[in-house]
């Protein structure tokens, strides 16, 4: 039986865990091999300067709950985009960038990220999500069951999805090509919500 196949049952089962407690319970250790399987794949991604681990801003008081790893190119976007900085683009007194700092840091901190905030990308059977941020579109993928563990690659301003209605399939394009040329697909975590989130306690 091949990954992709148990991780389809992985799902099935999470997504009707009162029913299938001992299942999953039968499941922990083949679960807990995937996911190291993924953690092992995406630690030689940092090693190799392919992804890079997001580190907290001196201002957030908040210990963090889990890892957010980022590739460079992402930050390299958020830097040549004027907009970010722009007053005019300004929402609530802070500026875009801003913005984006505090959503990356709520990815890290929050015990609960809003589930609001999170969309898939059509097709969703490629495992790619958006995520909204005030003015802002960011792009990539989750890699941890139950745990919110995501990694971004791609970013875009909210108006440039609205002008443009091609967009957002470029930026999964652009995810998916990432993706494909790092040989990281094994990372991809399919499912919806319930998949990459943990049931409120």
């Amino acid at each position: 039986m091949t990954k992709r196949c148990l991780i389809t049952i992985y799902y099935a089962v999470i997504s009707n865990y009162g029913r299938f407690a001992t299942e999953i319970m039968l499941l922990k250790p083949l679960l807990t091999f995937l996911l190291l399987t993924y953690m092992a794949t995406i630690a030689g991604a940092i090693n190799n300067g392919i992804l890079e681990e997001f580190a907290l801003p001196e201002w957030e008081a908040r210990e963090p709950l889990r890892p957010l790893r980022v590739a460079p190119g992402f930050f390299d976007w958020a830097d040549e985009k004027p907009e970010m900085i722009d007053e005019g683009y300004s929402i609530g007194g802070r500026c875009l960038l801003d913005h984006l700092e505090q959503m990356l840091c709520d990815f890290r901190c929050a015990k609960y990220p809003a589930a609001g905030d999170l969309r898939r990308v059509m097709p969703t059977k490629h495992g790619i999500w958006k995520a909204h941020a005030p003015a802002l579109r960011i792009y990539g993928w989750f890699c941890a069951p139950r745990r919110f563990v995501v990694v971004v690659v791609a970013g875009a301003l909210e108006e440039e999805t609205k002008k443009d209605k091609t967009m957002n399939s470029a930026k999964l394009d652009e995810v998916r090509s990432f993706i494909a040329e790092n040989d990281l697909g094994k990372t991809v975590l399919r499912g919806d919500h319930r998949a990459i989130i943990q049931a409120k306690i």
